[in-house]
């Protein structure tokens, strides 16, 4: 189970709820809650910023507090795992899943698809999908990427097609150039 770019899946209001299932209150629960209150981003393309948007899943990157937080997001997960003695078992004793940092191996001899099922229910109660949200991220901003890559070639015949292709294209093509306008327009680019 590989969860790639898994602290941008944590949805914000699970991380509560598992927060006071896993009986944390007081203070850090208070600074917890107020830290991702009114979460916004702002994305920088050519030195200008694009309007808000509201963030309501993802830890805080680089914070200090973010990887317990991203455990007592995924915690209720292994403990599902662990109260039905799902994954790796040596002889009697229970072993658990193997996990590192966002990583987690799936481990059975005859199993897995249960396990899978679990962690399947698991991200259905709390909101997230692994990869998809974030790829569609990447997606854009490589398309952004390039899109300014070749404005910024002065001299290219890509820039002259850029240029006169996006007046000429309408809604109901479907083209890339219609995708990339509709994607300035998303994210408050010029």
């Amino acid at each position: 189970m590989d969860a790639r770019k898994a602290f941008d899946i944590v949805w914000h209001l699970g991380l509560m709820r598992e927060m006071h299932t896993f009986d944390l209150n007081g203070n850090y629960w208070s600074f917890l809650k107020k830290w991702y209150e009114n979460l916004i981003s702002k994305i920088k393309w050519k030195g200008l910023l694009s309007k808000s948007i509201e963030e309501r899943q993802g830890v805080r990157q680089g914070g200090i507090r973010s990887p317990t937080a991203y455990k007592i997001f995924i915690n209720s997960l292994l403990q599902t795992f662990e109260r039905n003695q799902l994954g790796v078992c040596i002889g009697p004793i229970y072993c658990g899943i193997p996990t590192v940092a966002d990583d987690a191996v799936l481990i059975s001899t005859d199993e897995l698809q249960t396990m899978l099922n679990v962690q399947a229910d698991h991200a259905n109660k709390l909101r997230y999908l692994f990869r998809r949200i974030p790829i569609e991220g990447e997606i854009h901003k490589k398309i952004l990427k390039t899109f300014g890559n070749i404005i910024r070639n002065d001299k290219s015949v890509e820039r002259e097609i850029a240029f006169r292709q996006l007046p000429m294209k309408n809604e109901k093509s479907g083209s890339w150039f219609t995708k990339l306008h509709n994607l300035t327009e998303t994210y408050g680019l010029p």
